[in-house]
């Protein structure tokens, strides 16, 4: 079983956009997650342009889209641009949103939008034509059978697409069930958004695999990917409180919908419900209330932390489940600046290499 390496974007504006994809790449990653919150970064469709021209072989995939800023059709057409530009070096990855959507003042698109969405997109992506019924949640003005024309479209499809066109892959960031559900039918790739712990991961490859085999295709056809924090160094204190912004920040999306999705224990139940409590969005990603919710015992679940060996062992063992790609976030965001660049050379020296060389 193949394995990959993703790393995140991190903070970086569109001039340095380049250099840090270039940088990723001869760092040895396999892909970069470009952020899509339009508040927070830049436009992630820019960003991933610029990173594909100057990089050769990095895959790119956003981390995430949603169902609600862009029309379906403009989703589509902007990824299959990239596309055509980079080749099968692009994926299309979408949720549910959060950031992008709190700080426009909206929630989470509902499930069933969200499935509508993506095979919306999913049609476009491989030139089915999508009826106008499907996509009319979307369509914010009077239906066209309104004004005067001598003939209409019967149906929307993007007409610039050629046969020869590479299409971009699916990738949906998931943690809930029915979410999970919907990347089984839809996606080439399903992004786990539960941390490092084992019981939690497998709980949701099941439920991804079940429902692709219900919807007639072959479950092994679906990569289990996995998003974690990762906190290198054998002062086991310092590697926790490295990225405990970055897990407070994963981990509520466990608890965005109020009860906790997936088998927890007692200890984490009560941290993912103070997480949901004390959430403070104006600090995503940062050193807010919900970090003061975190115990050990919980970022030692979640996390990777450690010296480089037992960092190795807990991917190795996550690998064993039948998760084939990994986007590791080294310290990030407010986290010391000291320990955002030991972390990240630490982990593209040391982890990374050691688990390629263990899985050859």
């Amino acid at each position: 079983m193949t394995i990959e390496f993703w790393a995140p974007m991190g903070a970086v504006p569109p001039q340095s956009i380049g250099e840090r994809a270039r940088q990723f790449e001869s760092d040895g990653w396999d892909g970069m997650k470009v952020f899509d919150s339009q508040c927070l970064f830049a436009e992630s469709t820019v960003m991933m342009t610029a990173a594909a021209i100057a990089t050769d072989t990095l895959k790119l995939s956003m981390s995430t889209s949603n169902p609600a800023t862009r029309h379906p059709s403009v989703a589509a057409s902007a990824i299959a641009a990239i596309a055509a530009i980079a080749g099968d070096r692009i994926s299309f990855g979408i949720g549910r949103g959060d950031s992008s959507l709190a700080y426009i003042g909206g929630a989470p698109a509902s499930v069933p939008t969200f499935e509508r969405y993506v095979a919306a997109v999913h049609s476009y992506l491989h030139g089915v034509p999508v009826s106008f019924d499907d996509i009319r949640e979307w369509r914010m003005t009077k239906d066209v059978s309104t004004i005067d024309l001598g003939h209409v479209p019967d149906a929307s499809r993007l007409n610039w697409l050629r046969a020869s066109d590479p299409v971009p892959s699916i990738e949906i960031f998931a943690t809930g069930p029915r979410v999970l559900a919907v990347a089984g039918r839809w996606a080439g790739r399903v992004s786990l958004g539960l941390g490092a712990d084992a019981t939690r991961l497998a709980w949701a490859i099941d439920i991804a695999r079940k429902a692709r085999a219900e919807a007639g295709l072959d479950p092994a056809t679906l990569s289990p990917a996995a998003i974690i924090s990762v906190g290198v160094g054998e002062d086991l204190a310092r590697a926790r409180r490295s990225v405990a912004n970055m897990v407070a920040s994963a981990a509520r999306f466990a608890v965005i919908n109020g009860a906790v999705a997936g088998p927890v224990s007692e200890g984490q139940q009560s941290v993912y419900e103070g997480i949901g409590r004390s959430y403070d969005m104006s600090h995503h990603g940062g050193q807010g209330d919900q970090v003061g919710q975190l115990t050990d015992e919980f970022i030692d679940s979640f996390a990777i932390v450690g010296s480089p060996q037992r960092c190795i062992e807990r991917i190795l063992e996550l690998h064993e489940l039948g998760i084939d790609s990994f986007m590791l976030a080294p310290p990030l965001g407010d986290a010391d600046e000291s320990d955002i660049r030991d972390g990240y050379q630490r982990l593209v020296e040391e982890v990374v290499p050691g688990v390629r060389d263990a899985v050859k």
